[in-house]
C-alpha cells in the first residue's frame, strides 16, 4: 500500500481512516492483528501526514495489550518530534497530552521555547503542556498569555489545569 507510491498521501489517509474506524468490528483476530499492523508501519512513517491518523486509529483500538500500549507510547512520542511531518506531530502531541506521556514534556517546552513559532503547533503545545507539565512551566505559559489574539486562551487555559494539579495535590 506504501510502497508502491501509486496514492497520494491523501488517499493512504482516507485508507487509515476507515481502516482504524472497522478494527473494533472485526471478529477475525489474524485479519485484525494484520489491519493493527499497518497502522503501526503507517504511524512509523513520521514524514507522512498520515502518520497521525493512524497513530489515532492505534489509540482508539480498545482490546490492546500492555504491549500495544507501550508501542503506541512509543510511535507517540515518535512523532512528536519536530523531524516528524508538522501535521502528524500535532496528532501526537494531542495524543500525547490527553495520554499523559510525560515522556513529551522536553519536547513541548522546547517547541515553545524555540524563537521560530508555528500558531497551530504552539497552541496544541500549550495544551498539552497544560495536560502535563507543572508549576515550573507556569512562566513559559504565561510568555504566551500575552502575545497576539490566538495565544492567551490557551495559555490560560493550560496555566488554570497546572494551578489546579498542584491545589489538588497531585503535581507531576
Amino acid at each position: 500500500m506504501f510502497e508502491s507510491g501509486d496514492h497520494p498521501p491523501a488517499v493512504l489517509d482516507y485508507c487509515i481512516q476507515h481502516l482504524g474506524a472497522m478494527q473494533g468490528d472485526i471478529a477475525d483476530e489474524d485479519l485484525r492483528l494484520r489491519i493493527r499492523a499497518l497502522l503501526v508501519k503507517a504511524a512509523g512513517r513520521i514524514n507522512q501526514p498520515y502518520a497521525g491518523t493512524a497513530l489515532y486509529a492505534l489509540a482508539e483500538d480498545e482490546s490492546t495489550t500492555p504491549a500495544q500500549d507501550a508501542e503506541l507510547r512509543r510511535l507517540t512520542l515518535a512523532l512528536c518530534s519536530p523531524a516528524a511531518n508538522a501535521i502528524a506531530r500535532i496528532s501526537a502531541i494531542q495524543l500525547a497530552g490527553q495520554r499523559g506521556y510525560a515522556e513529551a514534556l522536553p519536547l513541548l517546552r522546547e517547541t515553545l521555547s524555540a524563537s521560530r513559532r508555528d500558531a497551530v503547533t504552539d497552541i496544541v503545545c500549550i495544551g498539552s503542556l497544560g495536560l502535563l507539565g507543572t508549576a515550573d512551566d507556569i512562566p513559559l505559559l504565561r510568555r504566551f498569555a500575552a502575545m497576539g489574539p490566538r495565544y492567551p486562551t490557551a495559555a490560560e487555559t493550560a496555566i488554570s489545569r497546572i494551578e489546579k494539579r498542584a491545589d489538588d495535590g497531585e503535581q507531576r
